[in-house]
């Protein structure tokens, strides 16, 4: 038996302390028992408050919430899927941290794997790590909040490893790391960056098929394909619920067809439409073609969003008039709405992968080279078919030029996802993609695909550093080389600083047209605004300067070492050692500009105490106010028998009586109000992007990028112009009768069942007693021929009298009888998340609306226990034609993705487990017959 290589095994060990260490000691504050502030996960918070609440009270799974948008599925917030291998393996390369290092940590492992996998040299495995782990948008997105991307990011380097390690090594156990890491990588449920993902993978197997061509091996292709094409079923399997629910829900989301080819205002649709989500809110959030510099220049275009505030070194450039307006100013001048911060790969990073591309064979370098007037070219073009076909000949064509199929794959990635990043900023590729490139138009903010740019420069340079390393030097003609990029990099770096004027203006398109505007205005102040407009811009200028020195510090520092190496005047761990710290340094430094340990008034900026990490909302006096207002015996008889469950469960989680604190009692009075409350809450203060208010009531509004695409069809065409005219009123000053008047117009606020208006935290809100409540008969159905005609004439009917639906459910609700009893009554009588119950009574029978959201593929509706068609009504809501007399109406949420996530969970984790046992034995029993 082979004796265990401990040598070699001195890196891995040596990476793994070094991990710990970094991840600990830059979210240093965790060891006080702090929690890093992430503003979207305090959104989070408040969506999934409703789902935590029933899982709590009923010990079941919901899949739906009622607080946010009226009602919408619970997929993409908060499942417990079945228990899976996955799970046990996510927290084994979290290195079982807590939150955020974990993350960190994850970033540094997925690479070192990745580059362990491609047989880099050990140590320079770690400096990778480094490299990509540091990259400053993952620790952007940490600060955010942002967790399943940052999870699906960590990933992404193991993916590519499994599948280097199927194409390039042993192909059986390649197959088994590749069911492994892209398991993982769906797990995480980011199908944005798993999709971006897959077009460097693609890039990869195109170009291992024309290698495997070329040796004249298409058989064994053929076997690694198929082996591959199983891992990727396992992967799938051990997701199948996950990765159903997502492609059913998504196709009633925003990201799916709208059956609308009409905008708000009547007109076509054609201009923004697409089969999944619209061009502009695809492109929302676009990378600026002269941004990409980011990756070079952190503060290329100023940094986060912020003011330029009252910094006396920065000020003193400008006008002493205009000092204290500029200081107001953004620091930001990108053409982002607003930005957390920049892609910064590392001034090293960029030097390392054009030092890649300058030593590939002649045919591929002059490939690599011919991208920047490909770049150049594709920008004067107008067209997308033909700006896609020029950049799809030129990628493809590298399929003839490189040997190195990693190092096509990997630079086809980064040009291609870098134009794509631009987005708005170059339409016709984005065109193109949204309309013929299965999938992309599901995603929007494309500045995320920068993420794969991220993944391969500093892979690339790794690649680059690990052939010199073990080349031991360089030879006259790669010196030469060398010398020529490292002297363009410093060069165009010298001029950016000495002559930044040259490259931007140091003004957004909105300011500048701004200031065009305001100068018009006012002609006679021309001369004075030019003076702001200079001062601002040198300003900017200094930003920009003080960054570019400092990547030319750190470019000039890296060339020295490894032109050293080169002619070998210093050894590789110098080198390596040298760089790698050089790394750190740069990367460290910026990433601590967004994500930091300082202090102000003795407070730490960017931590806070774990209890409000777990309570990130408190109730207000509008909050306090409803709650006070639906505070019934009912609910106080259910809020007695809940808080002696809590607290034995308390009991029996501490071994000893444990008091329920006062914020405890107060969430789960609300969590009572929310299942005993007989109506909805609307807040006017951007409604449709908080969800603080789904926090502690069922909410009209709510925060996710994924809500039901016919409700966000409802906020633009009716509840967007019904809130302005609440607002307006408010605004204008008014009487309660004035206001009761009009939301007694306010027929889709009604059905919506808008019982609270809240304008106001420290008020009462407005009380509308015109809402519908739960369910109610309707005395008529009209029918509307086709979606359009369907949202126009919601906003001319009465829906307490009449119920809108489409002439396709014509048959369902007919025919309805002549007279309807005018004393028929529907009521809630129980409500969960996953499950309503009415009482219905009528002497005639007939149609009953109910203000819940429809959701055709889960809800099943029951009357007196038998299974009854329900129908969309009202555009968004759910219609019943029941019979005369008293029944009991039930609707009840049944998902079949959800009740076989258990069963594939289980099948794909047990051939996993045997698929990665037999692999490992193999190289074992072949470790033991070597020796």
């Amino acid at each position: 038996m082979k004796a265990i290589p401990w040598k070699k095994l001195l890196p891995v060990f040596a990476a793994l302390a070094l991990f710990y260490t970094l991840s600990l000691l830059y979210f240093s504050p965790m060891l006080e028992g702090k929690q890093l502030v992430q503003g979207d996960r305090k959104q989070w918070q408040g969506m999934a408050r409703e789902i935590e609440e029933h899982r709590e009270l009923t010990g079941r799974e919901p899949l739906w919430t009622g607080s946010m948008f009226g009602g919408m599925p619970a997929y993409q917030i908060a499942v417990d899927w079945a228990p899976s291998v996955l799970h046990a393996a996510d927290r084994l390369f979290h290195g079982f941290l807590p939150r955020p290092a974990s993350f960190l940590f994850l970033y540094l492992l997925g690479m070192f794997v990745l580059l362990w996998i491609l047989r880099v040299d050990p140590w320079l495995c770690i400096v990778g790590a480094v490299a990509f782990g540091f990259s400053s948008y993952f620790f952007i997105i940490l600060e955010a909040g942002h967790n399943n991307k940052a999870h699906a990011i960590g990933y992404m380097p193991m993916v590519l490893g499994g599948l280097w390690m199927l194409y390039r090594g042993r192909m059986w156990f390649g197959g088994a790391l590749l069911a492994l890491f892209l398991g993982l990588e769906v797990a995480m449920n980011h199908v944005q960056v798993t999709y971006y993902l897959g077009l460097l993978l693609l890039f990869f197997v195109l170009a291992e098929a024309v290698r495997f061509i070329r040796e004249g091996r298409v058989a064994d292709f053929a076997q690694r394909s198929g082996i591959g094409i199983i891992a990727v079923g396992i992967a799938l399997v051990l997701n199948a619920g996950l990765l159903y629910s997502t492609w059913e829900y998504g196709k009633y989301t925003t990201r799916g067809a709208s059956e609308l080819t009409i905008k708000a205002d009547g007109s076509p649709a054609d201009d923004i439409r697409t089969k999944g989500l619209d061009r502009d809110y695809v492109t929302d959030w676009s990378y600026g073609v002269q941004e990409s510099f980011t990756l070079l220049v952190p503060d290329a275009k100023g940094g986060a969003t912020s003011l330029i505030g009252n910094d006396p070194a920065l000020l003193s450039k400008s006008d002493p008039r205009f000092r204290q307006n500029v200081a107001q100013m953004n620091r930001y001048w990108g053409d982002q709405r607003f930005t957390s911060g920049p892609v910064y790969l590392g001034a090293i990073v960029v030097l390392l992968m054009l030092l890649m591309l300058a030593q590939a064979e002649a045919r591929a370098r002059w490939w690599a080279l011919a991208a920047v007037p490909v770049l150049l070219v594709l920008l004067r073009i107008d067209m997308p078919a033909l700006a896609f076909a020029l950049l799809m000949v030129y990628l493809l064509a590298g399929l003839a030029l490189w040997k190195d199929t990693l190092a096509y794959a990997l630079f086809s990635a980064l040009v291609l996802t870098l134009v794509l990043s631009w987005g708005r900023n170059y339409m016709p590729l984005t065109d193109f993609f949204l309309d013929h490139v299965p999938g992309y138009d599901k995603f929007r903010a494309v500045t995320i695909i920068l993420v794969i740019v991220e993944l391969a420069a500093p892979l690339l340079g790794i690649l680059y550093l690990d052939r010199l390393v073990k080349q031991g030097g360089l030879d006259k003609t790669a010196e030469r080389r060398s010398i020529i990029v490292m002297g363009g990099l410093v060069a165009l770096l010298l001029v950016m600083a000495v002559a930044p004027g040259a490259f931007f203006e140091f003004l957004s398109t909105q300011e500048r047209d701004a200031f065009a505007e305001q100068m018009d205005a006012s002609p006679g102040q021309e001369a004075m605004f030019l003076s702001f407009i200079d001062g601002l811009k040198q300003v900017r200028m200094a930003i920009f300067t003080s960054d570019v020195w400092r990547s030319l510090g750190f470019v000039l520092a890296a060339a020295v070492l490894l032109l050293l190496f080169g002619r070998k005047v210093i050894g590789a761990p110098v080198l390596i050692g040298g760089i790698g710290t050089l790394m750190l340094a740069d990367l460290w430094t910026v990433d601590k500009r967004y994500v930091h340990n300082e202090k102000a008034q003795g407070r730490y900026e960017k931590w806070e105490d774990r209890s409000t990490y777990d309570i990130p909302h408190k109730p207000n006096a509008a909050d306090l106010a409803i709650l006070e207002e639906g505070w019934t015996p009912a609910a106080e008889a259910a809020f007695a028998e809940a808080l002696e469950r809590l607290k034995q469960r308390k009991a029996s989680e501490h071994g000893r009586n444990k008091m329920v604190s006062k914020e405890e009692d107060t969430q789960l009075r609300f969590a009572i109000l929310r299942r005993h409350a007989d109506h909805r809450v609307l807040t006017l203060a951007n409604p449709f992007n908080d969800g603080r208010v789904s926090y502690f009531h069922r909410s009209l509004g709510g925060y996710h990028g994924a809500k039901l695409k016919r409700y966000q069809e409802l906020i633009e065409f009716h509840l967007g112009p019904a809130i302005q005219r609440v607002g307006g009123l408010l605004q204008a000053g008014t009487s309660l009768p004035a206001m009761d008047s009009l939301l007694a117009q306010e027929g889709v606020l009604n059905m919506l069942n808008a019982g609270h208006l809240i304008y106001s935290t420290e008020r009462p809100p407005i009380r509308n007693l015109n809402a519908l409540g739960h369910a109610w008969f309707v005395q008529e159905v009209r029918f509307a021929k086709d979606a359009d005609e369907e949202i126009t004439l919601l906003g001319t009917i009465d829906p307490a009298v009449t119920v809108l639906v489409h002439e396709r459910d014509r048959e369902a609700f007919g025919p309805l009888p002549s007279t309807v009893d005018p004393g028929a009554t529907a009521t809630l009588d129980r409500y969960e998340t996953d499950r309503l119950a009415y009482t219905v009574r009528s002497n005639t029978g007939g149609a009953v609306v109910f203000s819940e959201m429809w959701y055709g593929p889960d809800w099943k509706a029951y009357i007196d226990g038998q299974p009854a068609d329900h129908q969309r009504a009202d555009y968004v809501l759910r219609g019943l034609v029941v019979p005369p007399g008293e029944h009991e109406v039930v609707f009840k949420l049944e998902s079949r993705a959800y009740a076989l996530s258990g069963t594939t969970a289980m099948a794909g984790g047990a051939l996993l487990l045997l698929w990665l046992g037999l692999a490992a034995w193999g190289l074992w029993r072949r470790r033991d017959a070597a020796a």
